[in-house]
């Protein structure tokens, strides 16, 4: 795994790129539905981590990565 992937999705993040609500992914993580990540219920507070891997790839997207900004050139002229 690249260093500069984000280790997880947020649920908000999943829902916007998704089109659905924050609750949708919750139960559904929750009930095993959605295969792209799991909900543990830690005592009375569940707790939720999405594999950017598996997320896009079953959105059919790649990977959003930030790339490098690219650095100009410094020209000298020749005498």
């Amino acid at each position: 795994m690249k260093e500069d992937m984000p280790k997880s999705i947020s649920i908000k993040q999943a829902s916007k790129e998704m089109g659905k609500s924050e609750q949708f992914v919750r139960i559904g993580l929750q009930t095993n539905r959605l295969p792209f990540g799991s909900a543990v219920l830690i005592s009375t507070h569940w707790t939720y981590y999405i594999s950017p891997i598996k997320f896009y790839s079953f959105l059919g997207k790649e990977i959003k990565q930030e790339q490098p900004k690219k650095r100009k050139k410094e020209t000298t002229k020749k005498k």
